[in-house]
């Protein structure tokens, strides 16, 4: 079953920033301007939550509660099983509509050229909100182990890959609004930009001080299907 496209600017984002007017429309912009701000502008987040709410049907076709094996790989995924999940991700025969946009934070591994692609051998976290995939990528140490951040802003094309929605309103992780791919989903980059710098931070387990580096900052423009 296809589920409906939700359009998170189908009102543009507006928002008066730091002295600064923000007016916003596509993807790719909105990323940059969450990098930008650090991931700090609140109303962002409730403009996304918003637009949420006019899709209810999202949640409604998804299995309720939560899967076992799907409501541990969302907190601790390293120690799932990646393909068990996959395969109960497909077993529910839900895909997304084309031009639905996604972001997630993350690696680009391979080159940057127009066209490069890849297929995911793993399932793959995406979220509806850009504040949440920058700011796993600069709390969860993602960014300081891969030397920069990576945004990708993700637009749904020929959708082939199936995915589970988690929860929107668990209390403990619905702010998330992840939206897990099963593993075979074909990434493809259109474009890219260096857009500043940012700082990252890491605490090794079973340490208490905090290391930061100043890294570079990269959105990827991403077909996903």
């Amino acid at each position: 079953m296809k589920l409906p496209r939700i359009d998170l600017f189908k009102t543009p984002y507006s928002n008066t920033y730091n002295g600064r007017n923000v007016k916003i429309e596509d993807t790719f912009t909105i990323a940059e301007y969450v990098a930008l701000n650090a991931a700090q502008d609140n109303g962002l987040s409730f403009h996304i939550n918003d637009m949420i709410r006019q899709h209810p049907s999202w949640l409604q076709h998804m299995v309720h509660p939560t899967p076992p094996e799907l409501a541990r790989y969302q907190l601790s995924f390293e120690s799932c099983n990646s393909d068990a999940v996959s395969h109960l991700i497909r077993s529910y025969e839900h895909i997304l509509t084309d031009e639905q946009c996604l972001f997630h934070g993350g690696f680009w591994s391979i080159n940057f050229q127009e066209g490069a692609s890849f297929t995911t051998t793993r399932p793959l976290s995406t979220t509806l909100c850009p504040n949440i995939a920058l700011g796993e990528l600069m709390h969860s140490g993602k960014a300081f182990k891969n030397g920069r951040f990576d945004i990708f802003a993700l637009t749904v094309r020929t959708p082939q890959t199936n995915v589970y929605v988690y929860d929107f309103d668990d209390a403990d992780k619905g702010h998330e609004k992840e939206v897990l791919f099963a593993a075979g989903a074909r990434l493809t980059l259109m474009r890219h930009k260096y857009v500043g710098e940012l700082t990252a931070g890491y605490c090794p387990p079973g340490e208490a001080v905090v290391s930061e580096k100043v890294l570079p900052v990269y959105i990827f423009d991403v077909e996903i299907s």
